[in-house]
């Protein structure tokens, strides 16, 4: 039976991130951990690998939609950004070595049935197949969301925070998750008056665990452009990004691994819109780079 999303939900009911990898977790170990520590570090690298892209591309998402920052003033305002990332079919599979030093073709996490067609045979006895882990996640596009604070403003300078502490919850065998982040944006567009449009530039960091398992960190430089027009705002930007998520496990053959596993997104492209409505705001867009993905979201503040 095909494996379905599950959601880790602020109090309130807010949607914090989705968590994907403990979909299945509610058991004594969840099906996630129980593939991974079947597999030596070379054949989880290529199993984990799209994950690793795909929270990369997310985790760097959401970083603004308005380069029009004031020299002065207070500014206080709450996001709830929700990010989306698709699915490749070239995501789907991965080369994996069977335990004799063949390559054959199988499913990824976010793959489907694992194996190949044939099965590689067992040199010493023909009669037993080895195949690959089967995937866990069956989507064509992979949610996550965040809230986020956005303070300033000093000297065209705001700051940017995200963070959500989860704790252990051991009844539903998820172990303790935060999700931290921290940036600044500063306005260029004070600096060339004669410049049509708003100019911003800045920096962001993201880092997301879970449990002594898994850990994700990334970072961002970006230049953002935007024009209001009336209660309308269009905005688009350039970033160059790097993310790394480290899986570390002992698995069932006693290997101890710590793999690091870049993500695959670098530079991306965003353009997108949004609306201003006093103190509610609404915005989406998209991103391209090695992945596309999407970011949408409402605001509240002023």
């Amino acid at each position: 039976m095909k494996e379905r999303l599950q959601y880790v939900f602020v109090r309130g009911g807010v949607a914090l991130f989705t968590l994907a990898l403990l979909a299945t977790g509610i058991r004594a170990e969840s099906n996630f951990e129980k593939i991974i520590r079947q597999q030596n570090a070379e054949n989880a690298k290529g199993y984990v690998q799209p994950i690793a892209d795909i929270f990369g591309a997310n985790m760097n998402a959401g970083f603004s939609r308005n380069a029009k920052l004031p020299a002065s003033g207070f500014n206080f305002r709450l996001d709830i950004i929700g990010m989306a990332a698709l699915v490749g079919s070239d995501q789907e599979t991965y080369m994996a070595t069977d335990p004799w030093g063949r390559k054959f073709q199988t499913a990824t996490i976010l793959g489907k049935k694992g194996g190949a067609s044939p099965n590689p045979i067992d040199p010493a006895n023909p009669a037993l197949e080895y195949r690959g882990s089967d995937g866990i996640i069956n989507t064509s596009i992979f949610p996550f969301a965040a809230p986020q604070v956005t303070i300033g403003h000093i000297y065209g300078t705001e700051a940017i925070i995200r963070y959500v502490p989860i704790p252990e919850i051991s009844s539903a065998n998820l172990p303790k998750i935060t999700l931290f982040g921290a940036g600044v944006r500063h306005s260029l567009s004070q600096y060339f008056d004669a410049i049509p449009l708003d100019m911003a530039g800045g920096f962001m960091y993201n880092s997301f665990t879970v449990g002594e398992f898994i850990t994700i960190k990334g970072w961002a430089i970006a230049a953002h452009a935007s024009k209001e027009l009336s209660i309308l705002v269009l905005y688009g930007g350039i970033q160059y990004e790097k993310s790394t998520l480290t899986l570390t496990y002992k698995s069932t053959g006693g290997e101890d691994v710590n793999i690091d596993l870049e993500g695959s997104n670098v530079v991306r492209a965003t353009l997108g819109a949004g609306l201003n409505l006093g103190i509610l705001k609404i915005f989406a867009d998209a991103n391209f780079g090695a992945l596309t993905s999407f970011t949408a979201g409402i605001g509240f503040g002023f």
